[in-house]
Parts: C-alpha cells; structure tokens; sequence
C-alpha cells in the first residue's frame, strides 16, 4: 500500500455486520517490516443520523512524507514520523477526530523561507476543528532552537489556514535566499534572541511573514537597486512608461498575484548585519555597508515592495568599475548613511567614500611652481567620491 509513494507495507482488512445492532465492525491495520504503523479499529452505524463512528485511529512511527503533495507549495522535503492515537465520531460526511500525537524526528523545508528546520519529540493536539502543538521547540540546521506554537484550522478539513509564531531562544538562521527565489531581496538572515517570526494563511491563501527582529552576526541583506532590461517579461514584476498618469505610477513595481506572499520585516540592523546594495546587474558595483538603523521591509500584491527607514553606515566599501577598465575599491567614510521612504529604487544617498594610494602628480597635468623631478616623486594621495541624493539616476 502506497499514499502519494510513501510506502505503508502490507495491509489486512476484516469487516463484520451486526445485523441485530445495524453496525459494521471493522478492523484494520498495515505493517512494514513488523511494525504496525497504521492500525483502525471500531464500529460505523450507517443508519444513524449523529455518531456513525466510534473507531480509533492508531499510529506508531506513521511516516508523515505521504502530506508533500498536498502541501508542496509551502514545504517540502517532509521526513519523520508519527505516534499516538485518535479517537473517531461524528459522521460519514463530517468526522470528527480527537487526540495527541507525537511527532519524531520531523523534518522539513520552509519554501518562503528558504531554510531547513527539524522537531523532534514534541506532541500535537487534534480537535474537530483545529490541529495544533503549544511552545514546541524546533531547531535550524545548526541546532539553534526557538520556541513554536502552531495552529492550523479547518471547517471538516477545508477552508484551512495556519498560524505559527516562534520566538528566537538561540541565534537562529530563519532566511536563506538567493535571487533565484527572489530577485528584489534576498540573502541570509540570522535573527538574535527574542526575536520574533510569524507565519500565517489566510482564507484567501494569501501566506503572510511577519518578522520583528535584531540581527545575529553572518547576517547578508542584498537589495538589487537597479532595472533588468528584460524585466518587463517577468511575469511577477510590472513597469509603467515615464509618460504614466500618477494612477499607473503606482503600480510601477508590483508583485503579481503569483507570490501570494505579504512581507512585514522589522529589522533593528547593527553591526551585525552586512547591507549589500547591487548597483549593476553586468558589474559588480555595489555598496556594501555594515551599520545601524530601524529598517522596514513590506511586499504585498496592492504595493509592491518596498523599504522603509535610514541606515547609518559606520564601516563599508563602494566597489566601483568603469567599462571593464578601471576595477577600484573605495571605503566609505563615517556619518554616512542610505534612506528609504517606500520605493527601493528612489533611495537617498549621503556617502563619502575614499580611494587611497601611492602615485605622481605628473600625470594629473600639476606643473606650475613644481620642477618635474619633484612632480614625479611618488607622494600618498587621496581620491574623494562623493554620492549625494538618489542613487538611481540623479546623485551628485
């Protein structure tokens, strides 16, 4: 027996009808490799109108992979197994299923999230109406723990949506995504104790990410603040003409109706995180800044994304090329910062940044009052960039 090419074993069924009481008994199981991992066992009374069913339903290392397809589009990867027991009433069309399990050894992948977590040990509820596990600990791939509640409900299984709320106990890795899963942000996001993620579907299947957090060291943000020039054949992402009304502006940068993802990050960022602004998409110019400041990060269908706040760059470099020919690293200087007041590509920009070394001033046409000797002695020099104002297409 095989659901969705999870493998069950071998099954036995035996059915007996009490003629006298109008019930069918029933009893049920299958087993791989001696273990009984799905046993049922009761009574149904098709002639009644309320409480058909009184069965149990009895699991002992069930493996929980045979769910993937049904959920595929939010996780995948699903190992491990269940133990535990449910008691069986209500009716053919509306059962009703109540009881604990435990769930072993689970693993998993969060799509939206781009990383791997695991449980281990830890019970699950069942109701009529709602599936849940209270402040259960989940790990990341490093062992890093946090604490979970979960709560799925449902009306006789459909109409579902989820809830899960989990509060960081360890430094723990909840993002890891690269430009394949998300060209507008996308990097590793370690959040420190305390922090706070929720997660949660809502009867439209809109899948919302809350994120209130501090960031834990190894944390990359890269922010893509340039146009691809055949971005407007992406099927997620709109651009208006420059001759738009102000009606069709503010859809310039839309998420399509495809993601189903709203994001709301809150990220208290320090020197913990690195902020990695990509400025060309064919070199690799880019900011790449270490700092502080209160950033929000919303996504949504109606808006678009966008980034919200100031960042005060106390350390960085500005990676800077010209045509493949000149390739100079300059180091931003203190006091300057990058803020945004929605749209991540209209961004301001306050830097100063520095390319030092060693060279002659012969070059650079200085003659007058100097013989060319002295001109040609090789003296530090200091080369200043200045960026100021938007820094996609009107910086000074």
């Amino acid at each position: 027996m095989r659901i969705n090419d999870t493998e069950l074993g071998d099954g036995r069924i035996e059915n007996k009808w009490y003629a006298s009481e109008k019930k069918l008994g029933f009893d049920m199981y299958f087993k791989k490799n001696e273990l009984r991992n799905l046993s049922l066992k009761g009574e149904y009374y098709p002639q009644k109108t309320e409480n058909q069913f009184n069965a149990s339903l009895i699991f002992d290392e069930f493996p929980v992979g045979w769910i993937e397809p049904v959920v595929k589009d939010y996780i995948n990867e699903i190992k491990g197994g269940l133990t535990g027991s449910l008691k069986i009433g209500g009716t053919l069309k509306k059962p009703e299923l109540r009881g604990k399990m435990k769930l072993n050894s689970f693993s998993t992948n969060v799509l939206y999230l781009g990383q791997k977590f695991s449980i281990n040990d830890e019970f699950i509820t069942v109701e009529p109406d709602m599936i849940s596990c209270d402040l259960i600990t989940l790990q990341d791939t490093k062992g890093n723990k946090a604490d979970v509640n979960f709560t799925l409900y449902h009306d006789n299984f459909d109409n579902m949506n989820f809830d899960i709320f989990m509060i960081v106990r360890d430094d723990i890795q909840v993002i890891k995504t690269t430009s394949r899963d998300n060209e507008l942000f996308y990097g590793n996001i370690s959040v420190a104790k305390n922090s706070t993620v929720g997660i949660d579907m809502d009867y439209f299947g809109d899948i919302n990410l809350n994120l209130n957090a501090k960031p834990a060291a190894g944390t990359e943000v890269f922010v893509p603040i340039y146009f691809e020039e055949n971005a407007e054949a992406k099927d997620y992402i709109y651009f208006t003409s420059a001759l738009a009304t102000e009606e069709e502006k503010k859809e310039r940068f839309t998420l399509a109706r495809k993601s189903d993802l709203k994001l709301n990050m809150d990220l208290e960022l320090d020197e913990n995180a690195t902020i990695q602004l990509l400025m060309d998409q064919y070199s690799d110019d880019r900011i790449e800044a270490r700092g502080k400041g209160n950033i929000s990060m919303t996504s949504s269908e109606e808006r678009g994304f966008e980034i919200l706040g100031t960042y005060e760059i106390t350390d960085g470099t500005y990676s800077f090329s010209f045509s493949n020919i000149i390739n100079k690293i300059f180091t931003i200087k203190p006091n300057s910062f990058i803020s945004w007041n929605g749209d991540p590509m209209n961004g301001q920009a306050s830097i100063t940044a520095s390319y030092k070394l060693r060279t002659d001033l012969y070059d650079l046409g200085v003659t007058a009052a100097y013989d060319t000797s002295e001109l040609r002695r090789r003296i530090p020099v200091e080369v200043l960039l200045f960026i100021d104002g938007n820094y996609n297409g009107t910086c000074s």
